[in-house]
């Protein structure tokens, strides 16, 4: 009673959790905190002591009843057509993998990703998907996520469909003077055969429907191809619409799906690559006029930027990414009076040696692209000093000199001798 009193305390049971030491002070009760946080429903029983050599033991009996969580309640809303997500985080409440069961009321209009689930240490996310299969109708689902020991997620999901307004753009390269498509993907959403009629409308005459305008039947959430193709003749970028219409009303309205298209005219120079070509540790800066072909009225700097890609599989990739630059400048005095054509200029600065091939894209504001070949050559150093050593036999001489680090990061240098 005189002297303070530690006990040390044992739990047993599934999801128990608390100190594990007690201290009362002389003359003093102590009020002990267990917790219980399970991970599974249904009832348990444990046990909790608390010892000391010189007292003994006191321990007591506990009986556990985990109720089951209540479920998690997810609202969709989403055009007919489309699919929208939620995600969910997953925390792991083991010290071990589990690999988790994913079971759904609704599989055609809900769905879970990943489907192969395991909780590891670190939170998961998870993705519940809905896609709607009417509209103004509710649909719903319970998605439980479950694993024998670490318990059990539920979650009631509620959708609603409602009408098809604009669809997510489709877009496309091609080049001038040569034919190539794209594909408008469209499925049928409901769970019961319907018929379509798909058109282009509000169109560039870059783009041709290469189907007949005739109707269609696809079945229970049937998918179709729809091609379309584009043919360019000057640069820029060309839009339409493809509509897709339900022409057997089932709903009380029309029912339409429109697909914005845009086309991305390109133009690649046949004149051949042009080198590049620098020594190392220098600087170049060469000035090239460019030809920009398949251009309908003046060309303006203000209207094009300049980009230079560097093949992303080469050796020396990120020096000669950052070893090049271009910008496109003000026509020179002398030059000839040619409205399409513009003059950039490059600044080739390597720092290493590197043979590679690039390519510079003058991409037009409003659409299109044009493509030159580039052959960028950086080549050894100059020497950067003579160093003259002299001595006497048995004797030996030194010399030093220094090395200077351009990067702003520390960099390891390896000295060796030519042979």
């Amino acid at each position: 009673k005189d002297k303070r009193v530690d006990f040390l305390v044992r739990r047993k049971g599934e999801g128990l959790f608390g100190d594990d030491l007690l201290t009362v002070e002389p003359r003093e009760s102590a009020v002990y905190q267990l917790a219980y946080a399970p991970t599974r429903a249904g009832e348990t029983e444990g046990v909790v002591s608390f010892n000391n050599d010189d007292i003994g033991e006191f321990w007591y009996k506990l009986k556990m009843v985990a109720k089951p969580a209540a479920p998690s309640d997810l609202a969709f809303q989403c055009e007919i057509g489309k699919s929208t997500s939620q995600e969910i985080i997953l925390q792991n409440p083991l010290d071990t993998d589990c690999n988790m069961t994913i079971t759904s009321t609704n599989d055609i209009n809900f769905s879970v990703s990943p489907q192969n689930l395991t909780l590891r240490s670190a939170p998961v996310r998870v993705t519940i998907t809905y896609t709607p299969s009417a509209i103004q109708v509710s649909q719903e689902a319970v998605i439980t996520i479950s694993h024998p020991k670490a318990g059990l997620w539920e979650y009631r999901c509620k959708g609603t469909g409602t009408p098809p307004t604009r669809m997510d753009p489709v877009k496309c390269i091609g080049q001038v003077g040569t034919a190539s498509s794209l594909i408008v993907s469209f499925r049928n959403p409901f769970p019961v055969p319907r018929k379509f009629i798909p058109s282009l409308v509000n169109g560039s005459p870059a783009f041709a429907l290469m189907q007949k305008r005739a109707p269609m039947t696809l079945g229970p959430f049937q998918g179709h191809q729809i091609p379309i193709s584009y043919s360019p003749t000057e640069i820029t970028q060309h839009e339409g619409h493809v509509v897709v219409e339900a022409i057997d009303q089932q709903e009380g309205g029309a029912l339409k799906w429109e697909f914005p298209i845009q086309g991305v005219a390109e133009s690649f120079s046949t004149s051949g690559a042009t080198k590049l070509v620098c020594k190392s540790r220098k600087e170049s800066k060469i000035v090239m006029p460019l030809q920009l072909s398949h251009l309908r009225g003046p060309a303006s700097e203000e209207d094009i930027v300049p980009t230079i890609i560097v093949d992303g599989s080469a050796k020396y990739f990120k020096a000669a990414s950052n070893s090049i630059t271009a910008k496109l400048i003000d026509r020179p005095v002398d030059a000839t009076g040619d409205s399409s054509v513009v003059y950039c200029e490059f600044t080739f600065a390597p720092l290493r040696p590197f043979v590679l091939a690039a390519e510079l894209l003058l991409k037009r504001k409003e659409g299109g692209i044009w493509r030159y070949p580039l052959n960028l050559e950086s080549q050894a150093p100059e020497v950067d000093d003579v160093i003259d050593l002299e001595a006497a036999v048995n004797v030996i001489a030194s010399a030093n000199f220094h090395l200077y680090n351009i990067l702003p990061q520390s960099r390891p240098f390896l000295a060796y001798f030519t042979p």
